[in-house]
């Protein structure tokens, strides 16, 4: 059984919707492990304050036939007061596995489950007044279910510091009045602290700050995620682990261990505190794992499992790849590192059909001046691979000889970016649709892979110049193209 699915057990049995077959496989999952026990115990300690310890207490107090559970706890990372390391030991555990055969949980007063599937969804959410926090909250996938605690129990109709949402299924999006957007994906758990500071207790959030709402800092275990004027991730782990993502801008990463630093994180950059606060680059996520749009469903599985290099990036170069799923089509953004570079048709008729949905990875561009790497691109089934080479340089041997050119084109459209410093380049407006404000062209290679497993590509060549772009890479099904 998968960490992941020990996490959405946990998650669906605190909203109440976990099914018998699988409270029961929970249940033994925790009696059997101590490891699962102990990631239970560190989940719990995140959300602690969602329960009533005095309940809690009085129902161990009756539980009398109990074994003990004494799994041996790891160092845990440095944590403040925010959150709990104490709230009744490892008896929780044992605690826990009964309370599922019992069928009972103490969810505090005032929490409301909240779906957009139940006729009366909104009855009891707090009237969005001036007072707010926020202004608005709305589900952003059809099978979003949420629910609020509320940790006092005097206050304002309104969304106030101290409410943890809870997303259980889906995606949430959370509308601040500074203009602050911020996405929840399923299961997470996410506290108001105030108009400009939240904190992340587990889960995967978006975020998208605007000029008024500068500043806004998501508070995790390891680290203060401080905004720049950004679009960016966070995903914190049952064992306070912690992803940043920076999809737009800059953040600061205030680390919450006084021996680390603060660093600064910039677009197409990403950076893993693992639980103990050591800091490691993430070199690939998909796409849609951060999407603010959950609706979207996908007709097949995901083609390009994982894309790796051999690069040893030092901290000032944190750059990860971006897998698309069945996001290939015109306007698709084409790099992680370039706001507005996009893939387009380089006439009206449009960019080739059997590219469109296809799996692509978005790259960073920078990395077209590297004589020395190779990319391995990891398929999870047969595929058609492949490669955009940009026609202003000569194709490298290891492109001439394990792919094909199809003959067709594709085209980039650069629009406004930033290179290697402050100054905007290409100021002018980026198009809309095939054949529009087309800068670049590159033209499309592809070779067929059997088999399920990695696929390696070499360098740009020499010479790779300033003014070209990184290659582009996609895959289709290869059933789907012969």
């Amino acid at each position: 059984m998968s960490d992941e699915r020990l996490r959405k057990q946990i998650s669906y049995w605190l909203d109440g919707s976990l099914s018998e077959d699988e409270m029961h496989a929970l249940e033994q999952r925790l009696l059997a492990s101590a490891d699962d026990r102990q990631a239970y115990l560190i989940a719990a300690r995140f959300h602690a304050e969602f329960s009533n310890q005095a309940k809690s207490q009085e129902l161990l107090d009756d539980i009398h036939t109990a074994e003990p559970v004494r799994p041996q706890p790891p160092s845990p990372p440095p944590i403040s007061a925010a959150w709990p390391t104490s709230w009744g030991g490892v008896a929780l555990a044992t605690a826990a596995c009964l309370m599922l055969s019992v069928g009972w949980w103490w969810t505090g007063a005032g929490g409301r489950l909240m779906t957009n599937r139940d006729p009366g969804a909104t009855h009891g959410l707090p009237e969005l007044t001036k007072v707010s926090l926020l202004t608005s909250v709305d589900p952003r996938s059809t099978d979003c279910r949420w629910y609020v605690e509320e940790r006092s129990h005097e206050r304002a109709s309104a969304f106030q510091p101290g409410d943890v949402f809870r997303v259980t299924a889906g995606a949430l999006s959370l509308q601040y009045a500074n203009g602050t957007n911020v996405v929840l994906h399923s299961p997470a758990a996410y506290e108001l602290v105030s108009g400009s500071q939240a904190k992340m207790l587990v889960g995967r959030l978006t975020a998208s700050v605007t000029e008024a709402g500068k500043g806004f800092t998501v508070v995790t275990p390891q680290a203060n995620v401080v905004d720049l004027g950004t679009e960016f991730g966070v995903e914190v782990g049952n064992d306070g682990a912690t992803d940043v993502v920076v999809f737009k801008g800059e953040v600061d990463l205030a680390y919450r261990s006084q021996t680390a630093e603060a660093r600064r994180l910039r677009m197409g950059e990403a950076l893993r505190l693992d639980a103990g606060g050591t800091a490691h680059r993430i070199v690939s996520i998909h796409g849609k794992s951060y999407s603010g749009d959950s609706s979207g469903k996908h007709t097949r599985p995901l083609l390009i499992s994982e894309v790796r290099d051999n690069i040893e990036r030092d901290d000032s170069m944190l750059n990860y790849y971006e897998i698309v799923h069945e996001g290939m089509r015109e306007d698709a953004l084409s790099h992680v590192d370039r706001v507005a570079h996009q893939y387009n048709g380089v006439t009206k008729d449009g960019m080739p059909g059997y590219l469109v949905g296809a799996d692509y990875v978005k790259m960073f561009n920078n990395d077209k001046l590297r004589s020395d790497m190779h990319i391995d691109v990891t398929l999870s089934q047969p595929a058609r691979l492949y490669v955009f080479f940009d026609n202003r340089l000569a194709p490298p041997e290891w492109l001439t000889k394990e792919f094909q050119d199809s003959g067709d084109d594709i085209g980039l459209d650069n629009g406004p970016f930033q290179s290697n410093g402050p100054a905007w380049h290409n100021k002018g407006p980026v198009g809309v649709g095939p054949g529009e404000s087309i800068d670049d062209e590159l033209s499309i290679w592809f070779k067929d892979v059997e088999a399920p497993g990695k696929v390696r590509l070499g360098p740009m060549g020499v010479p790779a110049t300033v003014g070209s772009n990184m290659y582009g890479i996609a895959a289709s099904p290869l059933d789907a193209v012969r």
